[in-house]
């Protein structure tokens, strides 16, 4: 690590910790820190997925195109799952930074 990056982390954090000061900056970190995650698990989901396909198309006999059928099955459900998981929560967080009205 450089010291750029670590000035950058403090400016970030420093940023980050002003925010959370109100509530609605508290909501604004939550909802980027989970939109940002939603983003990375789609993507990750995404390639592994393509990499399935990849493996369907490549398949010399049916039991290697069966398994990778179901992998690629797999990866949808959990894809999902863990996007809904995330999104779950993110929505729980929201709650309880925001105090009731």
């Amino acid at each position: 690590m450089r010291l750029t990056h670590l000035v950058g982390l403090v400016f970030a954090a420093g940023l980050v910790f002003t925010l959370c000061r109100e509530p609605a900056g508290r909501v604004a970190v939550i909802v980027f820190g989970c939109g940002l995650l939603e983003i990375v698990i789609g993507v990750a989901a995404l390639m592994t997925l393509f990499e399935w396909i990849g493996s369907i198309a490549e398949a010399r006999d049916a039991v290697r195109r069966l398994e990778a059928c179901l992998m690629s099955l797999i990866t949808t459900i959990a894809g999902g799952l863990m996007m809904s998981g995330v999104l779950w929560i993110c929505v729980a967080l929201i709650r309880w930074a925001v105090p009731p009205i």
